[in-house]
């Protein structure tokens, strides 16, 4: 973002940034990467549909942590196919 983006953008991007950091999860159980869930409260797992966007917006800030929430996903794919959610142990995973 440019330094002379004006309050209001700025604000935003510093909300969305800390949003990402605040849903931000270590590895655990067999999710052997780091990953961004949709939200801390009510969501356990990577979500498929988020996770695409949150590596998105990550990849201009921390491009490392943008690879691990693809690696994630992908992890787990069987025959080409990704599962939509990814949980931390592969028997709940959603297909």
């Amino acid at each position: 973002m440019p330094a002379n983006a004006p309050p209001r953008d700025q604000l935003l991007a510093a909300r969305a940034i800390t949003t990402l950091a605040w849903n931000w999860r270590a590895p655990i159980a067999e999710l052997t990467a780091d990953g961004c869930i949709p939200s801390p409260f009510a969501y356990r797992g990577y979500w498929g549909w988020d996770s695409w966007k949150h590596a998105h917006a990550l990849a201009r800030i921390v491009p490392e942590f943008a690879g691990d929430q693809i690696r994630v996903q992908l992890a787990r794919q069987r025959g080409g196919m990704v599962p939509d959610t990814v949980m931390p142990w592969s028997i709940s995973d959603n297909w």
